[in-house]
């Protein structure tokens, strides 16, 4: 239920922190029964970029939670492509790309979301200048912002966040739910078209 890249990620700090942590990757139909009181964290990608299964965030979340366990989800093929309300279902934190559904175009930047309660409570893995409480005191030791701006590293990529800006525009009006009942109509049609057309030539969606 995650996407390499995430692996890779949760893989070096297991190492990095060499302190009997464990990284158990399970399959996606196992996730909530893996989910128990030796898990302290939950990372899934919400919709597999390979079969663009979903997870159901709402409950996985809950079910985490109800264990002491915080939740992590990358919102990569999701966000833009599908309606995603992270504060509904109560996510702890949740990342992802603009350069995708979001329209952003190469080199567009990434996306954090910490939980309100949580953000003051997160030590940033990467301490950078403008994540700094007074960035331009140029103190040698490093004091966190509060919030969420803690998170900033290095010096923001201007041109990729101005046409970022204009990209996002088009998303002020539109409805998602109006989006994904359009994709799930193209989904089908795609289906039915395959089926007629195909499986005379002995092809058949699995």
């Amino acid at each position: 239920g995650n996407f390499p890249s995430d692996l890779y990620v949760a893989q070096g700090f297991r190492d990095l922190m060499d302190d009997g942590y464990e990284l158990k990757i399970v399959a996606p139909e196992e996730v909530m029964d893996a989910i128990n009181m030796d898990v302290a964290i939950t990372m899934l990608t919400e919709v597999d970029y390979k079969t663009a299964r979903r997870h159901d965030m709402k409950a996985v979340t809950e079910k985490a939670h109800s264990v002491g366990a915080l939740t992590i989800w990358d919102l990569a093929h999701s966000a833009g492509a599908i309606p995603v309300d992270i504060v509904d279902v109560g996510a702890d934190f949740a990342l992802g790309c603009t350069y995708k559904y979001l329209n952003g175009g190469p080199g567009a930047p990434a996306f954090l979301y910490v939980r309100p309660e949580l953000q003051d409570k997160v030590a940033p893995p990467l301490a950078g200048w403008w994540g700094h409480a007074d960035p331009f005191a140029f103190d040698l030791t490093y004091t966190p912002a509060s919030g969420i701006i803690r998170n900033q590293c290095g010096t923001q990529p201007i041109i990729s966040l101005a046409a970022l800006d204009a990209a996002l525009d088009v998303w002020d009006d539109a409805d998602m739910g109006v989006v994904r009942d359009k994709s799930k109509a193209l989904c089908q049609l795609f289906i039915d078209l395959v089926e007629e057309r195909c499986s005379a030539h002995g092809l058949e969606l699995a």
